[in-house]
C-alpha cells in the first residue's frame, strides 16, 4: 500500500531586518505568551535550564535576545538580578508589564535594532 507524500511548501528567505521587524510587531502579544512560557517551555525547556543553572539567587544574568522575557521573569522570581536585552519596541512595553506583575530584580538593557 503506497502513501501519498506531499512536499512541504518551500520556506521563503527573509533578511535579518525582516525578522527583526516582525519580532518588533509581536510586542502587542506580550500577554498571550504567559508568565512561564508556552507548554513546551514550561514542561521541557524550563526544567532543563534550571537544572543546569542550579541556584540563581543573587547571580547577575544577562538574558541576551530574551524575546518576550518570560525566562528573565522566572530567573528574577528565583532571586537572580536579571538584565534582559530587549529590542526598542519591547523595552517600551516590557518594564510596564513587569511593574504590573511585580517582578523584582528586573533591569532592562536597551538593545539597538542593528
Amino acid at each position: 500500500m503506497s502513501q501519498l507524500v506531499r512536499a512541504a511548501a518551500p520556506m521563503t528567505e527573509m533578511t535579518n531586518q525582516e525578522v527583526i521587524d516582525q519580532w518588533a510587531d509581536a510586542v502587542d502579544h506580550i500577554d498571550d505568551f504567559g508568565d512561564e512560557g508556552d507548554f513546551a517551555r514550561q514542561h521541557l525547556l524550563n526544567p532543563v535550564i534550571f537544572a543546569l543553572l542550579g541556584p540563581v539567587d543573587g547571580k547577575r544574568v544577562l538574558d541576551a535576545g530574551c524575546g518576550q522575557g518570560y525566562l528573565s521573569r522566572l530567573l528574577a522570581k528565583q532571586g537572580a538580578i536579571v538584565e534582559p536585552q530587549l529590542g526598542p519596541e519591547w523595552a517600551q512595553r516590557g518594564p510596564e508589564y513587569e511593574r504590573n506583575v511585580h517582578v523584582p530584580n528586573f533591569i532592562v538593557v536597551h538593545a539597538s535594532r542593528e
